[in-house]
């Protein structure tokens, strides 16, 4: 079908943008109840991670036929950590819906997607969302100002505003109606021509390789060639997805996005394909932190390296790198969301435990004192449907503790859920960059109001408040050292000794084994350790074994 209109769904976190997703699923016929996000039963965020955590995590897409179109409804992860999935998105799309919850406004991350539709001469339908809420008429203005603020083009006939409610179904029909009669304007087909560009791979049960391929230009057939490095891959299974199901095809056509499945990976996220010639074309990375991922159980590495691999594919911007000195395994992330997402994509679809470890750019608080915060519904600077009681105090544990006296009777679970993980979130990589340690935080209380609130509510609340005691808090810093033990002959001892002050190497214990051997038992800042690790290597050659032991915050 050549008249195909992409259709992208944009949001902040939390915004609703799956649970409007959901309306317009039903809405187009692809099926018949809404599904809910806290009850993990949406079309969308249908994985066990984006069920677990309420959030998108990959773009979803989604299909149904309307007035003689082909309609593709690209539902794009809200969360900053997920944004290169977006960006690629929007360079394929027709229109923008971009969802704005009434209660938080326009956000960084808001405005961070206009940039990117408009700098693409992408058509924005921005749907208001949450708008059964009694006070929403205050804050209508204000989100228009700021969006028009930063709207450099200033193009009103690229720009719709429509209020509604995604859970109340409040002008989703209007919505729909809109959407479905936006016109395609890619022109003409030209004659023996094909360009295309790959946007998303994923790996399914089988592991078998599906890729999908945005066409600009010509159509693409079963049994067509396409050439990478000199190499042919020849396409044997060819889909389309019509309403969440892969359907055979024979041909797709410019507009469409066809589904390539084979049993090698031939291809990488961002290839640009002209007459048929593969041209690897480098995707444009967001530069996070990098993260050490090593395995917790029994396992081998080679599960472990062949796992971040197949996940790379997916995400290029992971730039999974192998360090054979260190015989290390790291990634590039982008936040806490981002580690806990590896975490469990990886225990999940390849039965790995591992630990992530050793974010690079953070800086490390220990709060020393307690406090005690109340924040009520309507009160002054709270704009959001809940009301809530949060506690800190330090405790000897490194580790942060969330507890919560409130009953999960009173305070449903995926409500506590939200609550738990953006204090964790906050507490894991806060502002600034900086991460709390040795704090114990209660939730003490809280209030539920029936058909208005939401775990978003509950969820930036909780992060506004974690926030607040933290930063008014006494704390001093941290820094990170890693524990060793190392074992080697005494002939070196001198050398090693004389030296270790260079990398603010600790020695806390010597022990003698019998014959020339020696233990020694020390801690290094986590910034030298490559460079001592060098040293070692240098001195010592390979008469040594290094042992990390453990990592620890010393002041």
């Amino acid at each position: 079908m050549n008249n195909t209109l992409n259709v992208g769904i944009f949001a902040n976190v939390d915004a609703g943008k799956t649970t409007l997703t959901e309306a317009i699923c039903v809405e187009a016929g692809i099926k018949q109840v809404t599904g809910r996000v806290d009850k993990g039963t949406t079309i969308a965020d249908n994985n066990q991670i984006e069920k677990e955590k309420g959030i998108t995590i990959t773009t979803t897409l989604l299909s149904f036929e309307k007035n003689g179109k082909l309609i593709n409804i690209l539902d794009t992860p809200g969360h900053y950590d997920f944004f290169p999935d977006v960006m690629r998105i929007i360079s394929i799309i027709d229109v923008a819906i971009l969802v704005i919850a009434v209660d938080s406004g326009v956000t960084p991350h808001t405005k961070r997607i206009i940039k990117s539709l408009r700098s693409n001469d992408v058509k924005i339908i921005i749907f208001i969302n949450k708008c059964d809420r009694i006070d929403y008429l205050s804050m209508l203005s204000t989100i228009k100002n700021e969006i028009y603020k930063c709207d450099n083009q200033k193009d009103e006939s690229k720009l719709v505003f429509i209020e509604g409610s995604a859970l109340k179904n409040k002008n989703i029909a209007t919505l729909f109606e809109m959407v479905v009669k936006e016109e395609v304007t890619r022109g003409q087909r030209v004659p023996d021509y094909f360009h295309g560009k790959v946007i998303k791979q994923e790996f399914d049960e089988m592991g078998a390789c599906l890729t999908y391929i945005y066409i600009y230009e010509g159509k693409l057939q079963i049994n067509d060639v396409l050439i990478k490095n000199k190499k042919k891959n020849k396409i044997k299974f060819l889909y389309l997805k019509v309403k969440d199901q892969l359907i055979n095809a024979k041909a797709i056509d410019k507009g469409n996005i066809a589904i390539i499945k084979s049993y090698e990976t031939h291809y990488s996220v961002g290839d640009e394909i002209k007459n048929y010639e593969v041209i690897g074309a480098k995707p444009t990375f967001i530069e996070g932190y990098r993260c050490k991922v090593k395995l917790k159980g029994c396992a081998t590495k080679n599960q472990l390296y062949r796992a971040l691999l197949e996940i790379s594919i997916e995400e290029p911007n992971y730039q999974f790198e192998y360090d054979e000195l260190l015989d290390e395994m790291s990634i590039n992330l982008l936040g806490k969301t981002h580690e806990d997402v590896v975490r469990l994509h990886l225990f999940y679809k390849y039965g790995l435990d591992v630990a992530i470890l050793e974010n690079s750019n953070i800086k490390v608080r220990r709060i020393v004192d307690s406090k005690l915060l109340f924040v009520k519904v309507n009160q002054k600077g709270n704009k959001y449907a809940a009301t809530m009681e949060l506690k800190i105090e330090p405790q000897s544990n490194e580790d942060n503790l969330f507890i919560s006296a409130v009953s999960k009777g009173y305070l449903r679970n995926s409500y506590q859920k939200a609550i738990e993980e953006s204090i964790i979130s906050f507490l894991s990589c806060g502002k600034n960059g900086y991460i709390y340690t040795h704090l114990k935080v209660t939730l003490t209380y809280a209030e539920y109001y029936s058909g208005v609130s939401t775990p978003g509510d509950y969820r930036r609340l909780a992060y506004e408040m974690i926030e607040n005691l933290c930063e008014t808090s006494k704390y001093y810093e941290l820094s990170e050292y890693e524990c060793f033990e190392l074992l080697s002959v005494k002939n070196y001892s001198s050398i090693l000794f004389n030296q270790v002050h260079l990398f603010k190497v600790e020695i806390v214990d010597l022990q003698n084994l019998t014959g020339d051997k020696i233990v020694i038992k020390g801690a290094v800042p986590k910034d030298f350790k490559r460079s001592f690790y060098l040293f070692l290597k240098d001195i010592m050659k390979d008469d040594f074994l290094y042992k990390k032991t453990k990592t620890k915050w010393l002041r």
